[in-house]
């Protein structure tokens, strides 16, 4: 009796007493429960790798994990981590399925980046999701194909599928497949990842399944542009009409070239998400903002704008649709905010090619547009209201191009104070919180404080203290003209006259700018010119004064290039030029200036320019003064950019000497123009320059303009090290008992389009640098060289061509000899090759040398120059003689042989001949 009791009590003990393990997961067969700590799958369950699940971590471990007709099904919530790569292969079942209400997490967690999951199901689902459960993909790839991908219950806001840390999910259906996703975009969070797809919007399907064939989860793209606080960007940017900020009218947004439209839409800016910004272009881009219909948006009292650009080179630009009609009149209404439009960079409003918008502004509390470099508004109708604030403030340059300020009457903008202000007769003005802005003709010019258009053309006095200016074409005269304000001269884009001239009449003309953007400003040619002026006597004087120095433009006179980087030049003729305190004149890489005939004065130096051309006048100061054009500005003799720069008029000679052109004050003091006057001599009248031991070493060399001779009277040597040594602009010619030495570390000798050189009875060496010929021509108009009877040295030392670009060479009384090399080497010159060739044709880089084939003088060829040679040419003259080679007898090479010729002769006998 109490054996039986015993065994019963422990038998019902057994079966009344449940096993406190629970199912976590399963695998094939096998089912792992949370009884032991660490539990490994049966091998047979995979085909490669490990699979182990750690009760403490609540985490299934795959390393290099595959399996195979086999599937995973999660009972209990579970993190599954993947060491390098993992696969499954499933059958009808799917690949892992998760129970109603259970949450999986897929992660990388591995140090290897590349760490992947494979899946491929042959019935089911990749992943089938229960109500209400969750998966998430954090940190590593999964991929992979079947007839279903990613399965939830038909129900949606309840299976929930997340990605972050750059998860991704790509699922591909197999052909004719379906796969259920069975739930709207809501439940897909993301985190640094998206969800995309090929062909369906999600969130407007109203059926509970989807029907797509691609379905991929990615990194999201992001476009630069914030729409309420949050980045536009492949995730979204189909859907900002259905922001919660947008309760009417469509958004959206063009990701290839970044327009964002808005259609009649109301906004509303909500305190729950507060953001300084409603629409911000965080790039250094241009974001297009396009208006259809009436658009109103309202802002609360965080919002400091409503469109945000901050970046200096980034850029706005606000207009009409491309198929709009003038009339339309697309209109944007803020309420509340601070600003409408802020920025740093550029507004365009209407750019070109949309010039048929109508375009409304206002804004209920404050400035319409704030801030900007640079506002141009195109040729549109654009009306700007502003209750409390201004039209347009605090912009650095306002542009208009093709239209123009109609009213209120006499509005401008005041460059002084940045707002918009209305302009009295009495010169009194006053803030206008109104601007309206019509098509008009426009010329690319502002005066004083507006643009001139076609409808003030004909009264203009905004800004004119006094005197009088006029606009006769593509010529705007001042007449003792005092304006308060710049001259601007930005023309259209479509403007075929891309050039201005002032023109002075009187010597009272003043502009009187305290603007950062100058006194006069242009981005096409300007040329200043005294109207009354001759070619001899400059006339008409023109005073820029108090101008506040900025940075980046604040000059007396700036040049600026045009939009297509074209060059752009300033000329300045027959004028006199004050720049007063404060004040340069400055240029760009693309621009030029020349002066011309005119007294120049600036307190803050010429810079900036390509190049500077100076015709009838010099710098005066500083001594020896001269354009760097390295450097790109006007230099002192120290190697310091000059800041006090004058210009003076004055007639000037045809040499350069070191970059210092020669002029009628220093050609008679050499030291000026660092040369010892004691071996320097330049006589005006003849255009001689002489030299007589002269050793000159310095960064430029010799540059003629005209008809020059160059006299070595002794032994002399010039060298220089970054440019040509000698620029022949015009016939030089090189004569003298001296040897004459250009040593150059550059070209050696460069002679320019419509130029010569001639060498006559000259002892001359040319030597040219590493990477240049001793002697070139210009590529278009090879040069012309004479060689009279005299003995010249061609060397470089490089891999150039000693000679090329010279298209004739005359040998008169001389020739090349190279000093008895075989006849195989020997050389001469091919008109073809532009120089002298070697033996295989091509040009020589080794040296030319050119010797005399007799005595200067040596009529009768018997080795002597003596009266003999007297009494030889007086019978070539008289005709007596008719054999006797006549080259050797036009000794002063004029063509003619004539008694010029017999005392030249006399002159060479006694030693006096030069």
């Amino acid at each position: 009796m109490h054996k039986v009791t015993i065994i019963l009590v422990l038998f019902l003990s057994c079966i009344v007493m449940p096993s406190s393990a629970k199912d976590i997961f399963k695998i094939g067969l096998q089912t792992v429960t949370d009884d032991k700590d660490q539990t490994s799958v049966y091998d047979y369950e995979l085909t490669g790798g490990s699979a182990t699940y750690y009760k403490s971590l609540n985490m299934l471990v795959l390393f290099n994990t595959s399996i195979t007709n086999n599937h995973i099904t999660v009972y209990e919530d579970l993190t599954i981590s993947i060491y390098g790569t993992a696969s499954i292969v499933s059958g009808e079942s799917g690949c892992i399925e998760v129970a109603n209400g259970k949450s999986i997490t897929i992660r990388n967690y591995s140090s290897d980046i590349t760490c992947a999951m494979s899946m491929k199901s042959n019935g089911g689902a990749l992943i089938a999701l229960g109500d209400k459960s969750k998966c998430t993909v954090s940190g590593l790839t999964v991929s992979g194909e079947g007839t279903y991908g990613v399965k939830g219950n038909a129900i949606y806001n309840s299976a929930k599928l997340s990605l972050r840390d750059n998860g991704e999910l790509k699922v591909k259906g197999t052909a004719g497949s379906v796969i259920g996703l069975g739930l709207l975009d809501a439940n897909i969070s993301t985190t640094g990842a998206f969800f995309s797809y090929d062909t369906h919007d999600i969130r407007n399907q109203s059926t509970l399944d989807v029907y797509i064939n691609t379905v991929t989860l990615v990194p999201p793209t992001t476009y630069g542009v914030e729409f309420f606080g949050e980045e536009i960007s492949s995730a979204n940017y189909k859907r900002l009409s259905y922001d919660e900020h947008v309760t009417a009218g469509q958004v959206t947004y063009d990701i290839y070239n970044r327009v964002l439209t808005l259609d009649g839409v109301t906004m509303t800016m909500r305190n729950k998400t507060p953001a300084k910004f409603i629409i911000n272009n965080t790039r250094n881009d241009e974001v297009t903002i396009c208006l259809k219909g009436t658009n109103e948006i309202y802002a609360d009292n965080n919002t400091e704008a409503t469109f945000y650009s901050p970046g200096k080179s980034s850029a706005i630009t606000v207009r009409g649709q491309e198929n709009g009609t003038a009339g339309s009149r697309p209109s944007l209404t803020i309420n509340g905010g601070s600003y409408g439009f802020y920025g740093f960079g550029k507004l365009n409003i209407c750019k070109k090619g949309y010039w048929n918008a109508d375009l409304s502004f206002k804004t209920i509390y404050n400035d319409c547009v704030y801030g900007w470099d640079e506002v141009s508004l195109y040729a549109a109708n654009v009306s700007f209201e502003s209750s409390y604030g201004m039209p347009i403030k605090g912009v650095r340059t306002l542009n208009f191009k093709g239209c123009g300020v109609v009213g209120p009457t006499n509005a401008y903008y005041d460059l002084d104070t940045k707002d918009c202000r209305i302009y009295s007769p009495s010169g009194e003005s006053q803030t206008t919180r109104s601007l309206e802005v019509q098509r008009v003709t426009t010329y690319g010019l502002f005066i004083g404080k507006s643009w001139l258009h076609s409808g003030n053309r004909s009264n203009y006095t905004i800004g004119v203290k006094s005197g009088k200016v006029a606009r006769p074409n593509s010529v705007v005269e001042l007449r003792n003209a005092v304006i308060d304000g710049p001259i601007v001269f930005s023309p259209d884009e479509d403007d075929s006259s891309q050039s201005l001239s002032l023109w002075l009449y009187g010597d009272n003309n003043k502009i009187q700018a305290n603007y950062p953007i100058g006194g006069i400003t242009s981005t096409g040619s300007l040329s200043i010119t005294g109207a009354e002026g001759t070619s001899k006597m400059a006339k008409g004087t023109l005073t820029i004064e108090n101008i506040y120095q900025d940075v980046n433009n604040g000059s007396a006179i700036a040049i600026m290039p045009d939009t297509n980087d074209g060059q752009v030049w300033l000329s300045i003729s027959n004028t006199n030029v004050f720049c007063d305190y404060g004040s340069a004149i400055d240029g760009t890489v693309n621009s030029n200036i020349t002066i011309r005939n005119s007294n120049v004065s600036t307190y803050e130096g010429i810079s900036g320019f390509k190049s500077m051309t100076l015709e009838d006048c010099y710098i005066n100061t500083p001594d020896n003064g001269y354009y760097n054009n390295s450097f790109r500005a006007v230099y002192d003799r120290y190697g310091n950019e000059a800041q006090r720069v004058y210009v003076k008029a004055a007639e000037v000679y045809p040499l350069a000497i070191n970059g210092i052109r020669l002029n009628q004050d220093n050609y008679l003091n050499s030291s000026a123009i660092g040369v010892d006057p004691r071996v320097f001599e330049y006589d005006p009248e003849t255009n001689v320059l002489t030299l007589d031991e002269c050793n000159l070493n310095g960064t430029y060399g010799l540059e003629t303009f005209d008809d020059i001779t160059i006299n070595c009277a002794f032994n002399s040597r010039l060298s220089c090290n970054d440019d040509a040594l000698i620029v022949h602009k015009g016939t030089t010619t090189l004569t003298g008992n001296g040897k004459l030495v250009f040593d150059s570390s550059c070209k050696g000798c460069s002679i320019e389009k419509n130029a010569k050189l001639e060498m006559r009875n000259a002892n001359v060496i040319f030597s040219g640098g590493d990477y240049d010929s001793a002697i070139s021509g210009d590529n278009s108009n090879w040069a012309e060289v004479t060689i009279n009877h005299s003995t010249v040295t061609f060397q470089a030392s490089g891999n150039e061509p000693t000679m090329k670009n010279i298209k004739t060479l005359n040998l008169r009384s001389c020739e090349i000899n190279n000093d008895g090399v075989e006849s195989t080497k020997r050389l001469w010159f091919n008109e073809d090759a532009g120089g002298v060739v070697a033996g295989n044709g091509g040009l020589t880089n080794g040296p030319i040398y050119i010797r005399p084939t007799s005595l200067w003088g040596d009529i009768n060829g018997d080795g002597e120059v003596n009266t003999t040679d007297v009494t030889a040419l007086y019978n070539v003259i008289f005709g007596t003689d008719t054999t006797t080679d006549r080259s050797i007898c036009d000794l002063d090479y004029n063509s003619e042989i004539n008694t010029s010729d017999v005392t030249l002769l006399y002159n060479i006998i006694f030693g006096t001949a030069k």
